[in-house]
């Protein structure tokens, strides 16, 4: 199971997602910025999908249900960067730039669902390969 690629690449965007659930500082954004339901929908869906990305390590037998599942993903966290960005942006707190410079712990707090996005993609590229070497080795049969 952690012999393929995209094992790793599921594993890094749940621990992207859980971090972004887990710490504090993005919770504490959203609070300045919207409504407390806003903050708890965003952990809630954080959460779901962390722990979905992680189940879906251990699908590694069923490729085409495990690929089908990685692209749900995706779209669980292009949802849950439109709440958590919007909310931001709503409030007023999306901003990264001060007059002292660049706020890099915020742009790292902003990236965390750009960088689980990306190592989803990474996974499905890696789930997409090894169905299409399933399907040559059956061709060669």
């Amino acid at each position: 199971m952690i012999q393929r690629v995209q094992s790793l690449y599921l594993l890094l965007a749940a621990a992207a997602l859980g971090l972004l659930v887990l710490a504090p500082v993005p919770g504490q954004l959203l609070a300045l910025a919207g409504p407390g339901w806003l903050v708890l929908l965003v952990r809630a869906l954080g959460a779901v999908l962390a722990l979905g990305t992680v189940g879906l390590i251990f699908l590694y037998r069923q490729l085409s249900r495990q690929r089908k599942l990685v692209v749900l993903a995706q779209l669980g966290v292009l949802l849950l960067s439109a709440l958590y960005l919007g909310g931001l942006y709503v409030g007023g707190a999306l901003g990264v730039r001060t007059t002292e410079g660049i706020l890099w712990e915020r742009l790292f707090w902003l990236a965390l669902p750009l960088i689980a996005y990306l190592f989803l993609r990474l996974a499905r590229r890696g789930i997409e390969h090894d169905l299409a070497l399933l399907q040559s080795m059956h061709r060669l049969r």
